[in-house]
């Protein structure tokens, strides 16, 4: 059938991994966009699944070391930890990062 002779698609852009420092601080965002339109995927009793086809942007602000820092940044994953609690992946906006507030 169609299932077996489906091929994998690659619908990421391939990414290179920063190396990770510990980072325990309060951070205050919000999304940075108005209405955003996207194409439904699948609809459960349970929940929707959709996808978008741009960026979503936030702004974020934080304090290092006594300092205030504000970013932007645009989400790229969520995995849910448990019923109540989230992790979020963002992707600093190079030109728009880690400004002094």
């Amino acid at each position: 059938g169609l299932a077996a002779d489906a091929q994998p698609v690659q619908t990421q852009r391939p990414m290179t991994r920063s190396e990770r420092t510990d980072f325990h601080v309060d951070i205050d965002f919000t999304g940075d966009f108005e209405v955003v339109r996207a194409k439904g995927i699948d609809l459960s009793d349970g929940g929707i699944c959709f996808e978008v086809a741009e960026n979503l942007p936030f702004q974020m602000q934080f304090e290092v070391g006594g300092e205030k820092y504000r970013s932007r940044a645009y989400l790229v994953w969520v995995k849910r930890l448990s019923e109540e609690r989230c992790r979020l992946g963002f992707e600093f906006v190079p030109s728009e990062s880690y400004r002094v507030v």
